[in-house]
């Protein structure tokens, strides 16, 4: 029987190291805050025009969400301070809030306070990892202090590998390389 170790996940603190660090990292996860809000406003209101209206509800895909956070970045100059890759991945989690509302699952999405919930942002990519120290676009590099969370298995499956897994219905590479190529989440806590 051959013992197999499975990442459940991976958790960064981010430690800035600096007031001037930890100021841009605010400021990161509340452009993405401000981006969350301005959206959902504008959605909230299509679709109840669109309610009131009988009308189709406007769409909530990541590409229809990516094109307004286009317009809205334009028409916003302060966002472009900030990462624009980190910013708009927001609106992936937007997309599914919505996605999970429409078939039932999930309540209507919410704003995000200020001062409710933990400032948090998603790397989505150009994520640069090396020792303790992590480099993000737009802000640079700071050290890190990581925790593993595992899961060990003893076992070994009754039945051979079907190339889908029933948890889940992803083929094993899409597993995999999720979890190497996925995004970073990480939550920023005390930063002001």
């Amino acid at each position: 029987m051959s013992e197999t170790t499975t990442y459940r996940n991976i958790i960064y603190r981010l430690l800035p190291g600096s007031k001037a660090n930890a100021r841009r990292l605010a400021g990161q996860a509340g452009a993405c805050r401000f981006v969350w809000n301005e959206m959902l406003g504008r959605h909230n209101a299509a679709y109840e025009a669109a309610k009131e209206s009988g009308d189709k509800p406007p769409s909530v895909s990541f590409f229809s969400l990516g094109k307004e956070f286009t317009a809205l970045r334009n028409a916003t100059p302060w966002l472009g301070q900030y990462g624009f890759t980190i910013t708009r991945y927001c609106l992936k989690y937007r997309a599914d809030a919505w996605k999970a509302f429409f078939r039932g699952e999930a309540e209507h999405p919410r704003f995000k306070s200020k001062y409710g919930t933990p400032p948090s942002l998603t790397i989505p990519d150009k994520v640069h990892i090396g020792g303790d120290m992590i480099s993000i676009p737009k802000i640079g590099p700071m050290r890190i202090r990581c925790w593993v969370a595992t899961r060990t298995l003893t076992a070994v499956p009754s039945r051979p590998w079907s190339g889908r897994s029933p948890a889940n219905g992803m083929s094993p590479s899409a597993t995999r390389s999720r979890w190497r190529n996925g995004p970073t989440t990480a939550r920023l806590r005390g930063l002001t």
